[in-house]
């Protein structure tokens, strides 16, 4: 498979910025960026993957593969283009190693 240029590396660890005001409202996660206002809600893969934070794309995708039915190809796009938005809503942190 062609990854997209956009593809985030696998090597780098992402976590979550501690500023983020969560709510649990049972069937979804509402995240907030605080600075922005920005809202976020996450349905029940979103929530998978949140809750697996800090982690790599990798690991992100082997989450999603052990809790839902997808191919191990389909897990990694899906968490590629999850973190891309969470990061550029400022809600995931790159972690400088």
């Amino acid at each position: 498979s062609n990854a997209s240029e956009a593809a985030l590396p696998d090597s780098k660890i992402y976590v979550v910025n501690s500023k983020v005001v969560i709510t649990d409202l049972g069937d979804e996660l509402v995240l907030m960026e605080p600075a922005s206002g920005k809202m976020f809600s996450l349905n029940s893969s979103g929530r998978v993957l949140w809750q697996r934070l800090p982690a790599t794309p990798a690991e992100l995708a082997t989450a999603l593969c052990e809790a839902f039915e997808v191919s191990r190809e389909d897990a990694l796009e899906d968490s590629q283009a999850w973190l891309s938005a969470l990061v550029s809503s400022g809600l995931v942190d790159e972690q400088s190693s």
